[in-house]
């Protein structure tokens, strides 16, 4: 706990504001970075896809797993980044709150048929009818 004392010093509510700051902006820049890892690591994949056989191409991407030594879904999430977002700078990141999991879940619910719309402050999962085209609550009955 912090002494009260200390809290009563404008000096030190300052300091303590520009170390959130830096914060906040390290942990941004990390997790931007790592955005910027495995999208360059799909794109890279992404050159060479067609080269890789049907039959084979199961077998290549666990090598690059194994030798990345990150796991196959991992390679996958990141083909698929670079596949859905080609110019990153279009990607639509969510302020100083973006990160890998983040994406993943994204990724992850585009696989499951489901969009996400911004409403209200909060991503809202929808789930479009193949047979009527019209999105719901992925909750709500179809």
């Amino acid at each position: 706990m912090i002494d009260n004392k200390l809290i009563a010093h404008t000096w030190f509510n300052s300091l303590m504001e520009d170390l959130r700051s830096i914060t906040i902006e390290r942990r941004f820049n990390i997790e931007w970075e790592k955005v910027l890892w495995y999208h360059e690591i799909g794109s890279r994949i992404l050159e060479d896809y067609d080269k890789f056989t049907d039959k084979k191409r199961g077998e290549i991407l666990e090598q690059i797993a194994v030798a990345l030594q990150k796991s196959e879904r991992t390679i996958y999430y990141a083909i698929s980044f670079a596949k859905e977002y080609p110019q990153l700078e279009k990607f639509n990141i969510d302020g100083k709150c973006i990160s890998w999991t983040k994406i993943i879940k994204l990724l992850s619910h585009k696989e499951e048929g489901l969009e996400e719309c911004k409403h209200n402050g909060e991503w809202i999962a929808y789930h479009k009818c193949n047979k009527c085209g019209k999105f719901k609550k992925y909750n709500d009955k179809m």
